[in-house]
């Protein structure tokens, strides 16, 4: 009974401080309402099972499409690849979707706040590199700091499974301030410097204020960036590594039932740009994985999480 009260008066506060705002009515009917129907229609049960996969060493490329990915990438190096559909179609969603339990056999090396805010204390060992990582002249979190803790992490757990979670290709695009826009991020405004003719470069491309190739180019640029660090790591490894993505992006769509527009990635939709993703495999030796147990937690707090997702454009 508690947590029913509790959630009535969450959402009654909520909509005292933020009732006001269209863009908080639209963004929560899209989340509360089409969001759900649309996870009941189709389950995140349906897409790839993460931790039941074949892996040695797993490398999320955050915001990466499928087809993105195909268009950038050598498939040719590559023992095997396919696209896979994801469990989610923002961050938020997939951590807690595709994490469920404790994982004592996993070393997360993490570029991404948001698993210190979703799933801080399912592994053996969790490296919150992004609080080191975040290069203030760009507004990103680069990925060679990743992938320099990846490669020690190795050295250090040889006998774990690891994940390397990068922020790229996901916006701000690296080397393209002019791609930077910023006005909401579905609900509050942000503190972020930026074009503010719209939400984001996408929604941008979508109102003609950029060009939508262009647009492409640069975030396939921004996947290519990430990838040349990647190298690194596909270089000092050799084990099975699979490379991978949490969810996509769309120019535009309509949810529904509700027709609304959005653009960039939502939680809790399931449109084909926002949950088709890569699957890239590179075969190697194959170490021996022990589960010893879960045995660190996330470090951060909450301000740092926060304020580092604010700057990064999402809470």
């Amino acid at each position: 009974m508690s947590n029913a009260f509790d959630r009535i008066k969450y959402g009654l506060s909520q909509i005292a401080e933020n009732g006001r705002s269209l863009n908080w009515w639209r963004g929560t009917l899209m989340r509360r309402g089409n969001g759900a129907i649309q996870t009941k229609l189709y389950p995140g049960r349906r897409g790839i099972d993460v931790v039941d996969a074949d892996w040695d060493t797993l490398v999320v490329l955050d915001a990466c499409r499928a087809d993105l990915f195909e268009e950038f990438v050598d498939l040719d190096q590559f023992d095997d690849y396919r696209a896979e559909t994801s469990r989610a179609s923002a961050t938020p969603e997939w951590l807690p979707v595709s994490f469920p339990d404790e994982y004592g056999d996993i070393v997360y090396v993490s570029g991404n706040p948001q698993v210190s805010k979703k799933v801080p204390d399912k592994w053996h060992k969790l490296f919150e590199v992004w609080q080191d990582a975040y290069d203030d002249d760009v507004e990103a979190i680069l990925p060679g700091p990743i992938i320099d803790a990846a490669i020690r992490a190795r050295e250090e757990y040889p006998d774990k499974r690891l994940i390397v979670h990068l922020m790229q290709p996901h916006v701000p695009f690296v080397g393209r301030p002019d791609l930077h826009f910023c006005t909401y991020q579905l609900f509050e405004d942000l503190d972020m410097d930026g074009d503010d003719r719209a939400g984001n470069v996408f929604e941008a491309a979508a109102k003609g204020i950029v060009d939508e190739e262009e647009m492409w180019q640069a975030y396939g640029e921004n996947l290519t960036y990430a990838m040349d660090e990647v190298q690194r790591l596909i270089d000092a490894f050799d084990e099975r590594i699979v490379l991978t993505s949490d969810h996509g992006n769309v120019v535009e769509a309509k949810s529904w039932p509700l027709p609304f527009t959005y653009h960039q990635h939502l939680p809790y939709h399931r449109h084909p740009g926002l949950v088709t993703v890569p699957w890239a495999v590179l075969d190697g030796e194959r170490p021996t994985i022990t589960d010893d147990g879960v045995e660190s937690s996330s470090r951060a707090t909450s301000a740092e999480v926060t304020e580092r997702l604010e700057n990064l454009g999402y809470k």
